[in-house]
């Protein structure tokens, strides 16, 4: 997902729903995702997608855009069909950001619906995730992937700060 928002200071946004999309649909073994670190060599190039397809081995390629704007966070997604560069799928989601973690579940369920398989949803969490504290996490995954571990503890460190009972901060800490 691209950063929708033009502020080059939300990219780890765009970045940290791409992941966490790309973890929730790898779940279904039926599914082939190939790997975040794979994909994301193509953020930002400007290349055919049949090229990038053909690159990467697969017939399908999601794509689309994130941005967080204030409390609100919209999303559009939109699944190729590689060879011939056709839509099989468009959607374009705006919702509340306290609501992001339910939307990326939605959003896995359709991509899943839509290729004629279910996927492997993620229990809805059942606590409410401060949408502060969620945000810090992302940052702290967005730091961690750019090898900047110091940094990315402290965006972990501020999440369990907001929300003492944020596993998944716990988790990046650990």
């Amino acid at each position: 997902l691209e950063n929708l928002s033009g502020d080059a200071s939300q990219e780890y946004f765009a970045d940290g729903m791409t992941d966490e999309l790309i973890t929730m649909l790898a779940k279904n073994s039926r599914f082939q995702i190939i790997s975040r670190t794979s994909v994301m060599r193509y953020q930002n190039v400007r290349k055919p997608l049949p090229d990038i397809a053909r690159e990467l081995g697969v017939e399908g390629i999601l794509e689309g855009s994130a941005g967080r704007f204030g409390t609100r966070v919209h999303i559009n997604v939109q699944l190729i069909y590689a060879p011939t560069d056709t839509h099989v799928w468009a959607e374009s989601y705006d919702r509340d950001a306290s609501d992001v973690i339910s939307l990326q579940n939605e959003l896995a369920q359709t991509i899943a619906r839509q290729v004629g398989l279910t996927a492997s949803a993620s229990a809805p969490p059942s606590k409410r995730i401060n949408p502060e504290a969620h945000d810090a996490y992302l940052m702290g995954r967005y730091h961690w992937f750019a090898d900047n571990f110091d940094r990315s503890l402290e965006y972990f460190q501020k999440a369990v700060n907001l929300q003492p009972d944020y596993a998944a901060a716990w988790s990046g800490i650990a």
